[in-house]
Protein backbone atom coordinates (compact mmCIF):
# COMPACT_ATOMS: atom_id res chain seq x y z
CA UNK A 1 0.00 0.00 0.00
CA UNK A 2 1.15 3.45 -0.43
CA UNK A 3 1.36 5.61 2.72
CA UNK A 4 0.47 9.25 3.49
CA UNK A 5 2.86 11.82 5.22
CA UNK A 6 6.31 12.17 6.27
CA UNK A 7 8.39 9.25 6.54
CA UNK A 8 9.51 8.23 10.52
CA UNK A 9 11.36 6.16 12.47
CA UNK A 10 10.41 3.59 15.15
CA UNK A 11 11.99 4.31 18.59
CA UNK A 12 12.15 2.07 21.66
CA UNK A 13 13.37 3.94 24.37
CA UNK A 14 14.61 2.40 27.64
CA UNK A 15 14.73 4.45 30.50
CA UNK A 16 16.97 3.90 33.59
CA UNK A 17 13.72 3.34 35.93
CA UNK A 18 12.53 0.43 33.65
CA UNK A 19 9.76 2.03 31.79
CA UNK A 20 9.50 1.60 28.11
CA UNK A 21 8.29 4.67 25.66
CA UNK A 22 7.80 3.10 22.18
CA UNK A 23 7.26 6.42 19.65
CA UNK A 24 7.91 7.31 15.78
CA UNK A 25 9.35 10.29 15.07
CA UNK A 26 10.96 11.84 11.93
CA UNK A 27 13.59 13.55 14.32
CA UNK A 28 16.12 12.35 16.28
CA UNK A 29 16.40 12.72 20.16
CA UNK A 30 19.08 16.11 19.99
CA UNK A 31 16.34 17.60 17.48
CA UNK A 32 14.45 20.56 19.23
CA UNK A 33 10.99 18.95 17.94
CA UNK A 34 11.43 15.95 19.77
CA UNK A 35 8.26 14.20 21.36
CA UNK A 36 10.29 12.01 23.75
CA UNK A 37 10.78 12.22 27.36
CA UNK A 38 13.89 13.13 27.56
CA UNK A 39 16.04 15.36 25.29
CA UNK A 40 19.47 14.11 23.40
CA UNK A 41 21.21 11.11 23.03
CA UNK A 42 21.71 8.76 25.84
CA UNK A 43 25.15 9.89 27.72
CA UNK A 44 27.41 6.16 28.55
CA UNK A 45 28.23 5.42 31.88
CA UNK A 46 31.34 5.76 33.85
CA UNK A 47 31.07 2.41 33.94
CA UNK A 48 30.47 1.41 30.49
CA UNK A 49 32.75 4.11 28.64
CA UNK A 50 35.55 2.63 31.54
CA UNK A 51 34.54 -1.34 30.21
CA UNK A 52 34.83 0.03 26.50
CA UNK A 53 38.24 1.50 27.24
CA UNK A 54 39.75 -1.69 28.05
CA UNK A 55 38.21 -3.67 26.05
CA UNK A 56 40.14 -1.51 23.15
CA UNK A 57 43.44 -1.21 25.35
CA UNK A 58 42.95 -4.93 25.32
CA UNK A 59 42.85 -5.06 21.70
CA UNK A 60 46.03 -2.90 20.91
CA UNK A 61 47.84 -4.61 23.37
CA UNK A 62 47.48 -7.52 21.32
CA UNK A 63 47.95 -5.87 18.13
CA UNK A 64 51.76 -4.89 19.49
CA UNK A 65 52.17 -8.55 20.27
CA UNK A 66 51.50 -9.43 16.88
CA UNK A 67 53.60 -7.35 15.33
CA UNK A 68 56.72 -7.33 17.55
CA UNK A 69 56.46 -10.74 17.09
CA UNK A 70 55.75 -10.81 13.37
CA UNK A 71 59.24 -8.44 13.37
CA UNK A 72 61.27 -11.10 15.30
CA UNK A 73 60.07 -14.66 13.67
CA UNK A 74 59.40 -15.03 10.10
CA UNK A 75 59.16 -18.63 8.73
CA UNK A 76 59.96 -19.31 4.87
CA UNK A 77 56.34 -19.67 4.12
CA UNK A 78 55.46 -16.61 5.53
CA UNK A 79 58.26 -14.75 3.95
CA UNK A 80 57.19 -16.14 0.68
CA UNK A 81 53.36 -15.60 1.30
CA UNK A 82 54.28 -11.93 2.34
CA UNK A 83 56.69 -11.43 -1.10
CA UNK A 84 53.58 -12.68 -3.53
CA UNK A 85 51.45 -10.04 -1.33
CA UNK A 86 53.80 -7.53 -1.78
CA UNK A 87 55.04 -8.36 -5.46
CA UNK A 88 51.07 -7.50 -6.22
CA UNK A 89 50.29 -4.50 -3.97
CA UNK A 90 53.88 -2.88 -3.63
CA UNK A 91 55.68 -3.72 -6.33
CA UNK A 92 58.11 -0.45 -6.28
CA UNK A 93 58.72 -0.63 -2.83
CA UNK A 94 60.66 -4.24 -3.35
CA UNK A 95 61.89 -4.12 -6.86
CA UNK A 96 65.65 -4.00 -5.74
CA UNK A 97 65.00 -7.57 -3.60
CA UNK A 98 65.87 -10.33 -5.56
CA UNK A 99 63.47 -12.40 -3.67
CA UNK A 100 61.41 -13.62 -0.52
CA UNK A 101 64.92 -15.16 0.87
CA UNK A 102 66.56 -12.24 0.29
CA UNK A 103 67.95 -11.12 3.75
CA UNK A 104 67.90 -7.50 2.42
CA UNK A 105 63.71 -8.08 2.21
CA UNK A 106 63.57 -10.12 5.46
CA UNK A 107 65.02 -6.74 6.63
CA UNK A 108 62.36 -4.81 5.17
CA UNK A 109 59.46 -6.89 6.74
CA UNK A 110 60.60 -6.92 10.27
CA UNK A 111 61.38 -2.74 9.74
CA UNK A 112 57.33 -2.76 8.42
CA UNK A 113 56.62 -4.60 11.60
CA UNK A 114 58.38 -2.92 13.80
CA UNK A 115 57.07 0.53 12.14
CA UNK A 116 52.80 -0.92 12.48
CA UNK A 117 53.98 -2.02 16.13
CA UNK A 118 54.61 1.81 17.13
CA UNK A 119 51.99 2.85 15.18
CA UNK A 120 49.63 1.02 17.46
CA UNK A 121 51.93 2.37 20.60
CA UNK A 122 51.28 5.52 19.65
CA UNK A 123 47.45 4.23 19.56
CA UNK A 124 47.67 2.90 23.02
CA UNK A 125 49.45 6.05 24.53
CA UNK A 126 46.87 8.22 23.21
CA UNK A 127 43.61 6.06 24.11
CA UNK A 128 45.66 5.63 27.56
CA UNK A 129 45.52 9.54 28.12
CA UNK A 130 41.89 9.54 27.21
CA UNK A 131 41.01 7.30 29.78
CA UNK A 132 37.58 7.76 31.38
Amino acid sequence: PRYEGEPTMLWALFYPDGEVEVLASAVDPGHPQWAGRERGWPVPSQAYRLKMWERDMEELRAEIEIFENAALHRTPEQLVSEWEGDSSRRPQEIKDFTGPDDPRYLEYRKQRYRTAAQNVRDRAATLERNKP
